[in-house]
Parts: C-alpha cells; structure tokens; sequence
C-alpha cells in the first residue's frame, strides 16, 4: 500500500513537472477544479494526515511554514488560498508535504497499520485509509491527465488499488442504489487496463462480491477499467457512460446500474 501510494505521489510530480503555467489553469474533469486546484487539494489532504499522524510541536511549525502563515482546515480552504500562488510554488509545497509522508509512512509499523481511524467509508484501518489515498490521488491524476491531454499510467499497484477500492462498494450501489432485487446476479467484466471480473450477489436487500463462477448471471456489464473509474467518479454524464459499455444478459437492468454508479466527486 505505501509503495503504491509513493509511486502515485511520483507519477504526479512527473506529470506536473512537464506542465506550462497554462496548463496549471485548465480545467479538469473534476467539476470546478483546474489542473492547480487538485494539485492544491492533495496538498490539503496530505497536511491533515501529516499532523493526524505526528501531533507535534515541530510538525506544526513545518507544516504551518507552507501555509504561510497558518493552514487551512479543509481542502477546499487550500484550494481557494492557492489559486492565486505561481505553479512551481504550488508544486514545491506539494513536493515539502510529501517528502513529510513518506518519512512518516517509511516508519510505519504494523501495530500502527491497524490502528482505527476516521475515513471517508466510517472508522476503518489505518491502511484501509491508505488505499483511500491512493484511490483519491489516482483519480485526481488521470483528471490531470485528461486536461493536460496525457494518458498514461492507468495499469498497475494504484491502478489495481483504485479498482480494489470501488469493489469495496459496488455492492452496495447495485443493491441499494440501482435497487436491484434480490436473486440478480451481475458482473463487470473489466478488460484492461486493468483486468477483473467483480461478481455481485443480492440477497435480503443487500449486495456483496463473490468469487465469480459459472452459474447463472443476471447481467454482464462490460468496459474498461477506466471507464468504470471516470463512471464511479461522475466524470462523464450518463449517456457518456451508457456509450461507453457492453451487456450481456438484461440491458434495461445493467442501464439502470450503470446510472446509479456515480457516488464519489
């Protein structure tokens, strides 16, 4: 998990090394963020998780330092106070706070890797929050990817760990979301970059993933693993995704569950 998580925070610094002062201004696939935006936003993420994970007298001063004066205490107020900062500034303050993550994650213990703490899906591990991470910051790059018109680096430990992260909750977005009724198997059928069968099984009203096997299938919904990251996203409308798939099986039923996908901005 923490190697996944340095190699994403790498291939970010890679991509917004190569981008002009204008590139940093265009907008993103995420509503309302340019390519500077996200850049300030993981800064604001990594500053909370820095000072959750070392409360101390120095942390703070390293920390308050890139905020000039005082940080902010959410995302968005890191958003808001860099839009005015020149990149490379910007970029040197993300390359300070993630030089202080990776010295706090390379001395992570395995006590401290299971210790609960608040996430965005409730109390969970700690690095069950890591890979909440990786899934935010590798979504937050192909966003960059996509405004800066530079694909890449959409297989591999992040990419595997995004599509790890949305198994997590399909689920429940089929059955509790699209309302799936109990009985209805459904599968998605990634094919690359990533490769994965997710099998959902609905019974007493809820979702949960099963081995995929040979018995009968309800619906198989077919795409790539990009596509169901941008769909689970909300980066493309519903008729984007409804082009970007394949069934098999019950096509009103899969169109109903692609719909109900979008859950995480």
């Amino acid at each position: 998990m923490i190697a996944a998580l340095l190699e994403e925070w790498s291939a970010i610094d890679d991509l917004l090394s190569g981008a002009t002062d204008a590139q940093w201004q265009l907008p993103s696939p995420c509503p309302g963020w340019s390519v500077r935006d996200l850049a300030s936003h993981i800064i604001g993420a990594e500053v909370a998780a820095a000072w959750e994970c070392d409360r101390n007298a120095a942390m703070e001063s390293a920390l308050v330092a890139l905020a000039q004066p005082a940080f902010p205490d959410s995302n968005d107020g890191w958003v808001r106070m860099l839009r005015t900062t020149h990149p490379q500034e910007v970029l040197r303050r993300l390359r300070a706070v993630i030089q202080i993550r990776e010295t706090q994650l390379r001395s992570l213990t395995a006590e401290q890797a299971t210790r609960q703490v608040p996430t965005p899906a409730g109390l969970r591990s700690y690095a069950r929050y890591l890979q909440i991470r990786v899934f935010d910051c590798w979504m937050h790059e192909q966003d960059m990817r996509d405004a800066l018109g530079r694909s890449g680096h959409d297989d591999g430990a992040p990419a595997e760990l995004t599509v790890d992260e949305i198994t997590e909750t399909i689920g429940y977005l089929v059955a509790k979301r699209a309302h799936v009724p109990d009985g209805t198997t459904v599968v998605f059928d990634l094919r690359g970059p990533v490769e994965r069968r997710i099998a959902v099984e609905v019974a007493g009203g809820r979702g949960r993933v099963v081995p995929p096997s040979t018995g009968p299938v309800t619906v198989t919904v077919q795409t790539s693993s990009n596509t169901l990251s941008r769909i689970c996203g909300g980066r493309v409308t519903i008729e984007e995704a409804l082009r970007s798939v394949a069934f098999s099986g019950d096509r009103r039923l899969g169109a109903e569950i692609v719909t109900a996908l979008p859950y995480t901005p």
